[in-house]
């Protein structure tokens, strides 16, 4: 975030930007004394040397607003950096455009993604064990078929135990393989893991 004050201020900018092209620059204007002309040559200068950026402009809550939303953004990407996230099983075959390209996740967002055949999920099921908490309790008060929710608690038990030994912040699951292969879907465990 760069403050321009008055015209006249353009070489400061080049200057002061040299080294930060590869992230947006979000150029704040005063609304008087050349500004806003200071910050659109500005804006010129690094659209035409590849970065990109964003003039703000306009009353206090408006600019306020974005610059909270910015940082939002900011906080989000810094979080995501370094994250572990699992892909239990490939996309389903009909779905066309939701594979993924994980060198490109690592290379711009800085997540590791991890693959995680459907048959180790299988194994952690027949471990049949899940951790008491209050999630588990508040399932098990409710007066559905005992072995549905225990098939439901135990698929819980297995994405929980996967995810701590594989030290994942997050993960995707192939849900409708595991109908024929366990015969429970995954919402209950998602809705727990969530």
């Amino acid at each position: 975030l760069v403050y321009i004050s008055s015209g006249g201020s353009e070489r400061f900018f080049m200057e002061c930007c040299k080294g930060m092209l590869s992230k947006p620059v979000y150029i704040l204007t005063r609304g008087t004394g050349n500004s806003l002309a200071a910050a659109m040559e500005s804006l010129a200068y690094l659209q035409q040397n590849g970065g990109s950026g964003e003039i703000l402009q306009g009353s206090l809550d408006e600019i306020g607003g974005r610059i909270r939303l910015l940082l939002r953004i900011s906080t989000a990407f810094s979080r995501m950096q370094h994250m572990r996230v699992g892909a239990m099983g490939a996309p389903s075959d009909w779905l066309i455009a939701s594979g993924y390209n994980a060198s490109a996740y690592r290379e711009k967002l800085g997540i590791e993604m991890v693959d995680i055949p459907l048959t180790r999920i299988l194994e952690e099921y027949e471990a049949a064990r899940y951790e008491e908490n209050e999630w588990v309790r508040a399932i098990a008060l409710k007066r559905f078929d005992p072995q549905e929710k225990e098939k439901a608690l135990r698929l819980y038990g297995a994405l929980q135990r996967i995810c701590e030994k594989d030290a994942l912040d997050a993960f995707t699951l192939r849900c409708f393989d595991l109908i024929g292969a366990i015969h429970t879907t995954g919402c209950v465990a998602l809705s727990i893991m969530n």
